[in-house]
């Protein structure tokens, strides 16, 4: 094959770093694997999976922008906000839960540097899932898209193989050449799915654009707060900012669509009051939004070496069944701190007990 219109794929790549040609750039040898056009088209007969829920275990993930299996998310995150940490630890779960695996298809100089990616990725113990190929922040349009398809064509073939699969896209990347491969991307099938979660990586001036430079069907969004980062409470993802069209379907159940729309309501109020100075006209509404921000946070599998906590995996039926009793006011009375880096309700109120 022509070592310019193709790329290796395969289990050989899991653990490796890439360039966009397929030639290795970590220093560990060439890479003996099986390699695939990066321009070849979308099959004809395949057909779309139905709307379905890719459970992550992470409450506020799950609760407010559940992920669609074999869609496409959006996440928006500034640095410092536990953007790589989170993304570990969703790569983790992946691997963990369903056997599956991950791609990453990022530029090497961008606002987070490739050595520090990696760094991460190796402290959480999930790089030998997942295959990276980078490309220089100074690419050409054509560059980038090489870099794209490259990445697209590594994930669909594991996708192909029957494994759950993410795809970490930078933003960067999606260019008008490759929006329609994109859209036309093999989603899956019965055993495994191709995820495409889209990086947007941004500094102050750039925080509140969250529009593609070019039209992409987008499923959900999940958008980190620098204010819950600062607070302490990770993961720090909005609750009110983040979304997903499964809250506006039947996939999920009315009890789970009432409980995330009245809690992001409630979230919503609470922001208001405190951007106006006038929490203390509310305390009731003050006292219950802070205990559903604090029941946002936990502890995850990849910082375990960091938080000396097991990291926890709930359940979306514990989930929706914990923030429906916080929305409904069943915890009013529980201290605040119960709340902080815990699991279900269950260990809030254990906790409770202990204070």
């Amino acid at each position: 094959m022509n070592r310019m219109t193709d790329i290796p794929v395969g289990d050989a790549l899991l653990g490796r770093i890439i360039d966009a040609t397929g030639a290795p750039m970590d220093d560990r040898g060439p890479i003996a694997a099986p390699r695939m056009p990066i321009d070849r088209p979308a099959g004809a007969d395949l057909t779309p999976l139905a709307d379905q829920l890719l459970e992550t275990g992470i409450k506020v993930i799950d609760l407010f922008a559940p992920i669609v299996r074999g869609g496409t998310s959006t996440i928006t995150a500034m640095l410092g906000v536990g953007l790589i940490v989170t993304s570990s630890e969703l790569i983790q779960r992946i691997a963990a839960r369903h056997g599956g695996c991950t791609v990453i298809a990022d530029l090497e100089d961008g606002i987070y540097p490739l050595s520090e990616l990696v760094a991460d990725l190796r402290s959480g113990g999930v790089d030998r899932h997942v295959a990276i190929v980078a490309g220089r922040q100074d690419a050409t349009a054509a560059g980038e898209r090489r870099i794209a398809l490259a990445g697209l064509t590594i994930a669909e073939h594991f996708c192909e193989q029957g494994r759950e699969t993410l795809l970490f896209l930078n933003e960067q990347l999606v260019t008008e050449q490759t929006i329609q491969r994109l859209r036309d991307r093999w989603r899956g099938g019965t055993r495994g799915s191709l995820t495409l979660l889209l990086w947007q990586i941004r500094t102050p001036a750039t925080i509140h654009e969250f529009a593609l430079a070019q039209p992409l069907p987008v499923d959900g969004r999940i958008v980190f707060s620098r204010s819950l980062a600062k607070q302490n409470i990770w993961p720090a993802i909005d609750p009110v900012q983040s979304n997903s069209r499964l809250l506006d379907g039947y996939v999920l159940g009315a009890e789970h669509v009432r409980v995330a729309r009245a809690a992001q309501e409630l979230l919503r109020g609470y922001g208001d009051l405190e951007r106006a100075g006038a929490l203390s006209d509310n305390a009731l509404l003050q006292a219950r939004a802070r205990r559903m921000l604090l029941f946002g946070s936990q502890p995850f599998v990849v910082a375990e070496t960091f938080t000396a906590r097991p990291g926890v995996y709930l359940p979306i039926a514990e989930t929706v069944r914990g923030y429906g009793e916080l929305v409904d006011g069943r915890h009013d009375g529980v201290p605040e701190q119960a709340f902080r880096f815990t699991s279900g309700i269950v260990e809030v109120l254990a906790k409770a007990g202990g204070m």
